[in-house]
């Protein structure tokens, strides 16, 4: 992907189907080794934004420019862009349970790798340096519906630096955790990738901290829905699994 401007984002507006609109007439860019906070009171879009950098949602007006390719249903559904930024982009939802559905914390890290064809060696490492390096090794045979907020939410990170993502879009990342957590996760972010071996390109977040700060533009406040499916209507795009079914389980399956 390009080495250019990660994402550009040009007079960009966006409605929900019944509502005023959420955002109107955004423009910024973010460039590589960026970390951008979003801060805005509730209501004013700021999730909205990350769905739509994130190709969950899509503008009404204006445009999304990624990795140099304008965001669209077109191009995210085919190769070669669409499955390459799938795996670059990484998002964290704000609610952690629409992300986790795996019966052990173990085959919710596998899940992306086994998926992308890793062979069982590099799926079987991946998996303990990524429970180490969130402190998530004694959770590992635990269903992840039985865990804290705190705990579903490192599970869900993991789930996503597991893959090596280029960039990070975390929607309220800090929320549930106690303040060990929240140090945790600060140091995570821009170490993960070179701890693992991967170019450290870090990418966008929607957290504290960061090196740039970006007030929210709203049009009007109480713009989102509560679900995502209801939230972007007929633009709505549910973040995707691939259907192809799991190869073999983690773990033991794996050994």
């Amino acid at each position: 992907m390009s080495d250019g401007t990660v994402f550009e984002v040009a007079g960009l507006s966006f409605a929900y189907p019944g509502h005023a609109p959420s955002l109107v007439e955004v423009s910024f860019t973010v460039a590589p080794g960026e970390r951008v906070a979003l801060l805005g009171a509730n209501g004013s879009g700021k999730s909205t934004l990350l769905y739509l950098l994130d190709g969950l949602c899509f503008a009404g007006s204006g445009t999304v420019t990624a990795f140099g390719q304008a965001l669209g249903e077109a191009v995210l559904d085919h190769p070669p862009f669409g499955p390459r930024f799938r795996r670059e982009v990484g998002f964290l939802f704000q609610n952690s349970d629409v992300q986790l559905f795996s019966p052990t914390v173990e085959e919710e890290l596998a899940f992306g790798p086994l998926q992308l064809g890793w062979t069982t060696e590099e799926v079987r490492a991946r998996i303990e340096d990524t429970l180490a390096l969130l402190e998530l090794t004694h959770l590992r045979d635990r269903r992840p519906q039985s865990l804290s907020g705190g705990e579903k939410k490192r599970v869900a990170l993991a789930s996503l630096l597991i893959l090596n993502p280029s960039v990070l879009l975390l929607d309220e990342p800090t929320s549930g955790l106690d303040p060990r957590s929240q140090g945790l996760l600060a140091r995570v972010r821009p170490r993960a990738r070179a701890e693992r071996g991967a170019p450290a390109r870090g990418g966008p977040a929607a957290a504290g901290g960061a090196e740039r700060r970006a007030p929210a533009r709203s049009a009007q406040p109480g713009g989102c829905a509560p679900a995502l499916s209801r939230r972007c209507g007929a633009h709505a795009r549910a973040p995707r699994r691939s259907p192809r079914p799991v190869p073999s389980p983690p773990g033991r399956g794996l050994g």
